[in-house]
């Protein structure tokens, strides 16, 4: 999956746009909700763009030639969060922007650092990713409030970091990937939690491939979203408590990307391997929900959020001429969120 890098040197004239117009502009329905999306765009002259849309309305920043779009969205009153990452001076280095205004995560660490999601509690901000280390390694970090202390892993451990990040009460839980070696210069990927940085849960037991994608606490639940293979196959796994679900499809390979919890209701949002490419998919307390296209293109289902009633799906579908449009699902109806480029997608929405 392509991630495109960020210009932040136009990032905080956006933001100022975006959150300006938020605050300004009622709507004429003040019960609408807004939402909000990041991710990015490819135009039709192969220029490509981080992307932020409020609603419909998109903006683009400047063209470079590297390639990491925001990770992570959260809308907290009206300030808009986004963990996202910038190739500076050779590395990639972890940003965090609040209304366009950059704290540099990466201060004090040598090899350059990841952002990967961002959670917001109260007065205190909360980025979960990686610190790159020595030949490659990666060890799984998390910011608050720009202070950076890196989770726990076993010595057999080579690598770890952190795919998303939930914050309930004074518990801060992570969710990702450690990888363990089995043999010399051999590993597994694992998918764990972390708990106050400390290895909460091994997802498995057994030494199959793994990665947990995204976390969402309710009360003293703890779900996890992602994926484990299986046969040569990746199949989507719901982690509760430790407990693994395997969504139903009628796929070979398919990937649960993103989860969300609300009333009792557990939904599932991913895709999965279809003989003209991917197909979005969405599950409600494990059972199929439809998302709209036009038949037989490709769709990617790869956030989920839930206000009230409604549903909202962000990722990617196929137009029918072979480009790839960003979409927001409301109710399993698609809405375009942009036109007239090859490739775009949104990875990660907020509604409030």
């Amino acid at each position: 999956m392509i991630r495109y890098l960020l210009n932040f040197a136009t990032l905080s004239s956006l933001f100022f746009f975006l959150v300006s117009a938020s605050c300004s502009k009622k709507s004429n329905n003040e019960n609408t909700p807004t939402i909000y999306s990041a991710g990015y765009i490819e135009t039709l002259n192969g220029s490509r763009y981080s992307m932020f849309w409020k609603n419909q309305t998109g903006t683009k920043n400047s063209t470079l030639d590297f390639a990491y779009a925001p990770q992570s969205l959260f809308v907290s009153g009206s300030d808009v969060y986004i963990a996202a990452n910038e190739n500076y001076l050779g590395k990639t280095q972890a940003r965090l922007l609040k209304n366009g205004n950059i704290t540099d995560l990466n201060q004090g660490l040598t090899n350059g650092s990841y952002a990967r999601s961002v959670y917001v509690s109260g007065q205190d901000v909360y980025v979960g990713g990686a610190e790159i280390r020595t030949n490659n390694n990666v060890t799984a970090r998390v910011w608050k409030n720009g202070a950076g202390l890196n989770l726990s892993k076993d010595i057999s451990d080579s690598s770890s970091y952190v795919n998303s990040i939930f914050v309930s009460g004074s518990d801060v839980y992570a969710t990702g990937i450690i990888h363990r070696y089995t043999s010399y210069n051999n590993f597994t990927a694992l998918a764990v939690v972390w708990k106050n940085g400390k290895i909460e849960t091994n997802l498995l037991t057994t030494l199959n491939n793994s990665q947990a994608l995204s976390i969402f606490v309710d009360g003293s639940d703890v779900f996890v979203a992602g994926n484990e293979s299986l046969g040569g196959k990746y199949v989507a796994r719901l982690w509760k408590n430790g407990n693994a679900t395997t969504l139903p499809s009628q796929s070979n390979t398919y990937i649960a990307y993103s989860v969300y919890v609300t009333n009792n209701d557990v939904y599932v949002a991913g895709y999965e391997d279809v003989p003209y490419g991917y197909k979005a998919k969405l599950w409600k307390n494990g059972i199929p929900v439809e998302l709209g296209g036009i038949p037989n293109q490709s769709s990617m289902a790869l956030s989920v959020f839930v206000l009230g009633s409604d549903v909202y799906v962000g990722g990617k579908r196929g137009d029918g001429n072979g480009n790839w449009v960003a979409t927001v699902w409301k109710n399993g109806i698609p809405i375009s969120l942009s036109v007239g480029s090859v490739d775009q997608g949104a990875f990660s929405i907020f509604v409030k």
